[in-house]
């Protein structure tokens, strides 16, 4: 036989908050009242600070951090073969500033932000969220001396203290060359930007 939602309701309101003191007389107890009304604001809460420290968002910033570091080092790797093939490195901008690739650059193979085409990889990695904040620092940059290169990125969340701990620490005459706020790849991470 079937119970109706009503029914149901009904059996769990006997079950739970009715204490039966006699055949007759049906009372609320009103420490289960409590209890449930206690259980529902704690979950209140719970969720009310989940919602605050927002876990998704931290997981997406991440998720492009991982993105960020893979894509370094597949540039790191990519310009590596470049210069192998070439004997010479991808160049600065024409001013000798450094190159930006955000997510508004372009990335086909032959025409992309390093400004070089690249047989090895199909598309050029850009950084995954430059354009969603004009102030923010999120855009990978490339800068070369000629024969050294570095690329880098800034990473949301700094896994693993990558950006304080990524080398680069101290150049040749000891001066610190490590960009703190950045994560850094390339044959000499004391080239500055």
């Amino acid at each position: 036989m079937a119970l109706g939602l009503g029914n149901i309701f009904d059996s769990l309101i006997k079950t739970f908050f009715y204490v039966q003191t006699d055949p007759y007389n049906k009372e609320i107890s009103k420490l289960r009242v409590f209890i449930v009304v206690s259980v529902l604001v704690v979950i209140s809460i719970f969720l009310l600070i989940q919602s605050f420290y927002n876990p998704i968002g931290q997981f997406e910033a991440l998720e492009r951090d991982k993105q960020r570091i893979e894509d370094l080092k597949m540039l790191e790797k990519a310009i590596l073969d470049y210069q192998l093939a070439n004997n010479k490195l991808p160049p600065n901008l024409q001013n000798g500033e450094y190159r930006i690739g955000g997510n508004d650059s372009p990335s086909s193979s032959e025409d992309n932000w390093l400004g070089v085409n690249f047989v090895s990889l199909e598309t050029i990695p850009t950084d995954p969220l430059y354009l969603k904040s004009s102030t923010a620092p999120y855009p990978y940059r490339y800068k070369t001396n000629g024969a050294s290169f570095k690329l880098d990125a800034f990473l949301e969340t700094n896994p693993n203290n990558l950006m304080q701990s990524d080398g680069g620490l101290l150049n040749a005459i000891g001066a610190p060359t490590n960009n703190l706020a950045r994560y850094e790849v390339g044959t000499d991470l004391s080239i500055r930007f």
